[in-house]
């Protein structure tokens, strides 16, 4: 039967959930994917946090203990030890720069982006993306795998645009103008001498 784990490292936030949880949810106080064990998920969630605290926790790694009984044999992450097969990620830094980051390490890692969804909360927009990991035989391997050919950030909503009924649409559009304008208004401050060759891409894509 399908299971809900909810981890957090502060006990004031798992309180609160508890108190409004309307579903079944097994409560976990640890850091990270360390709470789980072997085979616990195959689909990981995280939200409420920076995309930097978002890839400490996806490189969590834990000692692998040998056959016969020693201390390791080295470490293995602990998103393969959980068995995910798929992630679903909602940073609270939105801007192209940071996401970049996140997309980039991931399909370097054999990570594939599935779909992205986008809100605009109080002034602030959150993109929700989801990423699935590819088989070996599906997999480009990450050797092969340029900069350039990395998915951006944006690349699936981006279809939205072209269809009116999709409610993300006009929320997207605006989020594409204001970091456009932004990372514009950086480089002619002066602020920052160069873009990253993905944040030029993707001003290059998305810029309005």
């Amino acid at each position: 039967t399908p299971s809900i784990l909810l981890a957090d490292n502060h006990n004031g936030n798992l309180d609160s959930s508890t108190a409004r949880a309307t579903i079944p949810i097994e409560f976990r106080l640890g850091d990270g994917l360390r709470v789980l064990g072997p085979g616990e998920a195959d689909i990981v969630c995280i939200a409420g946090m920076g995309v930097h605290n978002i890839i400490k926790i996806l490189d969590q790694r834990q000692l692998v203990a040998t056959e016969d009984g020693g201390k390791d044999s080295g470490t293995e992450l602990q998103l393969a030890k959980v068995g995910c097969r798929k992630l679903i990620l909602q940073p609270t830094n939105s801007r192209p720069r940071n996401l970049i980051l996140l997309y980039d390490k991931l399909q370097q890692e054999g990570w594939e982006v599935t779909n992205e969804r986008i809100e605009k909360i109080s002034s602030r927009w959150y993109i929700t993306a989801s990423f699935g990991k590819q088989t070996a035989d599906s997999r480009t391997s990450t050797a092969s795998l340029q900069r350039d050919e990395v998915q951006l950030p944006g690349s699936i909503l981006s279809a939205s645009l072209e269809d009116d009924s999709i409610p993300m649409r006009d929320v997207f559009a605006e989020y594409c103008r204001h970091h456009s304008l932004w990372i514009e208004q950086e480089l002619n401050a002066a602020s920052r001498t160069a873009l990253d060759p993905l944040e030029s891409k993707w001003l290059a894509v998305f810029g309005k």
